[in-house]
This record gives structure tokens, C-alpha cells and sequence, in this order.
């Protein structure tokens, strides 16, 4: 059993109550292996000053005091844990904030992998498998606060809940939010793009939380009442690097991958460490909570298990939810990506995310490349093949054959108005890929879920061995 020590209450004992807030706002993450990252920092108080800033980081410092100004903008960032302390001549806040690497996970992609000679086709890219204009997400992390819970009550130094608790070497809560708590504050959709978690003061000092982490997923739940936690369809929108140490005042996580609120589904957020068996447990900063008309918190600890990926129970199904500040982006800036594609032989615009291709005579090797607003960039490549297609073309037959979807994707259906015996698939190589012998059929189908995009040619024969041979688009 642990034991707690009650001077622990007092020795040690560190309360900062700030007249100050301070918001960090507008993040621009740098490019891979630059120091090209910004951040803004905003004080909020009545105080009259001087104002001071300071930053510091890893081979960073930075300071400017005596402003008159409640805003300073820091600039020359490159990837990492960055700690701000501000005053407004009177008192002192501190935080700190990442700064990470740009990512534009963009994937080329073509109507068709092949066309004929002479043929049409339309490339186009996607941005973390979503539509390009989503790529927007990527750049800049400009954001409003939304705070969710306004109680003020606190854990005690081994109680729960405690999102930095470390009183336990493993912890993990979830923490549920409805979607009317959000509606209720004014946001009808948005892009969370940081977590805020307030600590009030310490008992003793915190120990570094390895393996940090935050997912997030959109639900339909009034309330939680789950028999295991939930391990299914969560985003990963942070991990810490290496270990977390919280401080005292507003600790914000920007997220690495910022999440989508569609406006009407609730929210689902799970916080996670593991500090695995060898490491010492210290003790649970004060952090604050509130009560909730139904359990929105579920929550377990253990000095034996790392639970983030646990099917156990949780321990603790409560009213009692810890709070905490979303950062929201409402209304995110469109088109903040730009793109440009190589070679613009056949192309109609070599600047759009979705150029069409026309009247190709050759083989290409297309790359787009996409371009943020600070200059970072991410390529992707696609081969566009050109066939002659002089193997096989189409043919009317002597009966009336139905091929239907076309454009297909998933089943070809095939009906005639004469039996038939045999159906076969070729591609424009005349390669034949399929062949099925049939008992004088007037309906049939193929699966073409696993059939590549491009052009195909269906031939159908009777038993007299007349040919009808149609050609077939298939699309993904």
C-alpha cells in the first residue's frame, strides 16, 4: 500500500495565482530540418506594465521586456518543447508550447493507370486521404479557447481524477464531451487543434510522463458506460517527445494531427501514459474538475500495466470529468496550399490540384509537389501509361448485349437478349484476364473490386461464336 505522507501538504507547496493570461496563438510549424517556425504570444490582463516575454528551448532563448505592447511575435523556431514565462509588471505566467515539423502527407493519383492513345484522363491529389483544399490544417494552427468545465474542484495529492497523475506509473482516462457543450459555447464545426490542461500547484515535485499521448474520435453517446475501454477508430493527435513534465498554469498540447468536429458528433478523448515498471511514482499535480449530470469520465491506473491500449475495466466510471481548454479552429483558412505538377505536357492548368489530361501520346511520369505558406513542401509521383490499343477493339455483335455500371467499380453486371457461352476480359495489351464458361446464360457478373483502374475490353460469345466486345472503364 502507498503511504502519504500529510507534510507533503505543505513542504513543497507552490501556487501561482496569476493576474495574467497568456494565449498562445497563430503556430506556424517549420519545414523538415529548418528553423522557420513562429508563434504569438498575447498577454491578457488589466495591468498597465511594462510587459516582458521570454522563451527558451533547446539551443533557443529569447527575451524582451519593457514593451509596451501585451503582444510579441517569436520567431526562428525550429522542432521542439519550447517554455514561455510573461508578465504584465505585476505577475508572472508561464507555459510552453511545440513547435513541430510541417506535414503534408499528399498522395498523386490518376483516373486511369492506362489510356490509349490520344485519350483523356485526370490526376489528382489528396491530402492525408481527404480532399486537397483539407491540406489547409497543415500550415498554420490559428485557433480560438473553448473551455469545457467550469468547476474548481481539485484532486488531492494521491486522488483522482488527475490527467498528470503520477501517484500510479501508468494512468489513462477518457473523457467524453457532448456535442451540445460545444453548440452551446457558439461552434458549429471546426478543426481542435491543441488541448489545454491547468495545473494549480504541486505537493512535491511531478515526475516526466513518458509516452504521453492524447486520441480523439467522434461518437454518439449521451454518456459512458463502458465495460472495457474503448480501443477502436481513435486518431493520435499527440505524442509527446520523449517524456512530458507539466508545469504550474496552462499547459498546451498542440496537436501534431489536428482533429475534425463535424458539428453534431461528440467527442471521445483519451489521455495516456506509461512510465512502465522500472520508473519511480511521484505524486498527482492540483488540477481541477467538474461534475456533470452523467458519467463522462472513465479512468484506471496501475504500477504493473501500461494501459493505453488496455480491453480492461476501467476502475472509475464518474460524474466527475477533469477539465479542459480546446483550441478551435471554426473557420479555417481555405486554399493555404498550393500545387504545381511536372512535367505540363498534355495538361490543361499545371497549377491545380486536379488538372485534366488531354490528347496523351506518350508515358509520363507525373509529380505534384504542394507548396505552405511558410515554403515547406511535400511531392508525390504517378505514372500515366499510353497504350496503342490496336490488340482489340470494340466490336458489335449479332445479339443485343447490356454492360452496365460503366464506369464500374465494384460489380460488373452483363445481360442479352441471346444465350451465351463464354465472357472474357482483356486489357488494352490484349492480355485476356479473365474467362468464364457459361451454360447458355442471358445474365451474368463480374467481380471487379480487385481489377487496377484503366481500360478493359469485355468479349461475349454464343454458341454459335458470334463476338460482341464492349470496352470497360473501371474507376477507384
Amino acid at each position: 500500500m502507498k503511504l502519504l505522507f500529510t507534510t507533503l501538504l505543505v513542504a513543497g507547496m507552490v501556487m501561482l495565482k496569476a493576474q495574467n493570461t497568456t494565449q498562445v496563438t497563430n503556430i506556424i510549424n517549420t519545414c523538415a530540418g529548418q528553423n522557420n517556425g513562429s508563434v504569438v504570444l498575447k498577454i491578457t490582463t488589466n495591468q498597465n506594465g511594462p510587459y516582458s516575454f521570454s522563451v527558451t528551448g533547446s539551443a533557443f532563448s529569447y527575451t524582451n521586456s519593457s514593451l509596451i505592447s501585451k503582444k510579441d511575435s517569436i520567431i526562428g523556431l525550429g522542432v521542439g518543447t519550447y517554455t514561455y514565462r510573461t508578465s504584465d509588471g505585476v505577475s508572472i505566467y508561464t507555459g510552453n508550447f511545440n513547435i513541430n515539423t510541417i506535414s503534408i502527407p499528399i498522395q498523386a493519383s490518376l483516373q486511369n493507370s492506362v489510356i490509349c492513345s490520344g485519350g483523356s484522363n485526370a490526376l489528382s491529389v489528396t491530402c492525408n486521404g481527404l480532399p486537397s483544399n483539407t491540406c489547409n490544417q497543415y500550415a498554420s494552427a490559428s485557433q480560438t479557447f473553448v473551455a469545457i468545465g467550469n468547476d474548481t474542484i481539485k484532486n488531492t495529492l494521491a486522488g483522482w481524477p488527475c490527467l498528470y497523475g503520477n501517484w500510479y506509473k501508468n494512468t489513462r482516462h477518457q473523457i467524453l464531451i457532448n456535442a451540445s457543450e460545444l453548440t452551446a459555447q457558439g461552434y458549429t464545426q471546426g478543426l481542435i487543434k491543441s488541448v489545454g490542461l491547468k495545473v494549480f500547484g504541486f505537493g512535491a515535485p511531478v515526475g516526466a510522463l513518458p509516452n504521453f499521448t492524447i486520441k480523439m474520435k467522434a461518437v454518439s453517446l449521451f454518456s459512458l458506460s463502458l465495460s472495457s475501454f474503448d480501443n477502436v477508430g481513435f486518431t493520435q493527435v499527440y505524442t509527446s517527445s520523449g517524456t512530458y513534465v507539466p508545469v504550474v498554469g496552462l499547459n498546451t498540447h498542440h496537436l501534431q494531427t489536428y482533429f475534425y468536429w463535424n458539428g453534431t458528433s461528440d467527442l471521445l478523448i483519451d489521455f495516456c501514459y506509461s512510465l512502465i515498471t522500472q520508473n519511480p511514482y511521484t505524486i498527482n499535480p492540483f488540477m481541477e474538475s467538474s461534475v456533470t449530470p452523467v458519467n463522462k469520465l472513465a479512468m484506471q491506473y496501475s504500477d504493473i500495466t501500461s494501459l493505453c491500449s488496455t480491453t480492461m475495466a476501467p476502475s472509475m466510471l464518474t460524474f466527475r470529468r477533469p477539465n479542459v481548454l480546446l483550441g478551435i479552429d471554426a473557420s479555417p483558412a481555405v486554399n493555404t496550399l498550393t500545387y504545381s505538377w511536372q512535367p505540363t505536357t498534355f495538361l490543361n492548368n499545371a497549377f491545380l490540384a486536379n488538372p485534366s489530361v488531354s490528347n496523351a501520346t506518350a508515358a509520363l511520369i507525373y509529380t505534384v509537389t504542394a507548396n505552405t505558406i511558410n515554403n515547406c513542401t511535400s511531392s508525390s509521383t504517378v505514372n500515366l501509361l499510353v497504350s496503342g490499343c490496336n490488340s482489340i477493339q470494340e466490336q458489335a455483335g449479332t445479339f443485343n448485349l447490356v454492360v452496365y455500371p460503366n464506369p464500374v467499380t465494384n460489380t460488373l453486371y452483363i445481360r442479352s437478349d441471346k444465350p451465351f457461352t463464354q465472357v472474357e476480359l482483356y486489357n488494352i495489351a490484349g492480355q485476356r484476364l479473365y474467362q468464364l464458361a457459361t451454360a447458355y446464360l442471358t445474365e451474368s457478373t463480374i467481380l471487379m473490386e480487385h481489377v487496377s483502374a484503366g481500360l478493359y475490353f469485355l468479349k461475349v460469345k454464343d454458341d454459335l461464336g458470334h463476338e460482341s466486345i464492349q470496352k470497360i472503364n473501371v474507376v477507384r
